[in-house]
């Protein structure tokens, strides 16, 4: 398994695809995530759209990245925005091949 950076990560994942991630939650639990990022938020309530330098100003500052997770339902719709500490993923899978992810200094 090759060995990549976060900061390397994100600009893998930044080809639009789809990938999976592996990351440790808030309480400590690892979680898996199908998810991408560059996708529209116009069918969400306003409160939850920022426009994209906002976002991207805010992720820099907390270290996290927004990503849409393809998988989780709610309210009968597929799909919901989700924020990952970049510091606690732990592996990720992109085209096909599985990296394990050390966080930047």
């Amino acid at each position: 398994m090759k060995t990549i950076t976060a900061k390397e990560f994100k600009k893998l994942a930044n080809k639009g695809k789809m990938f999976s991630v592996q990351f440790v939650k808030k309480d400590g639990t690892l979680r898996d995530m199908v998810a991408r990022l560059h996708v529209s938020a116009t069918k969400k309530p306003a409160e939850t759209r920022l426009s994209s330098g906002v976002r991207k100003a805010e992720d820099e500052k907390n270290q996290v990245l927004t990503v849409y997770d393809m998988n989780k339902v709610e309210d009968g719709e597929r799909g919901q925005f989700r924020r990952i500490n970049l510091k606690t993923i732990k592996k990720v899978k992109v085209d096909g091949t599985e990296y394990k992810v050390e966080a930047d200094d």
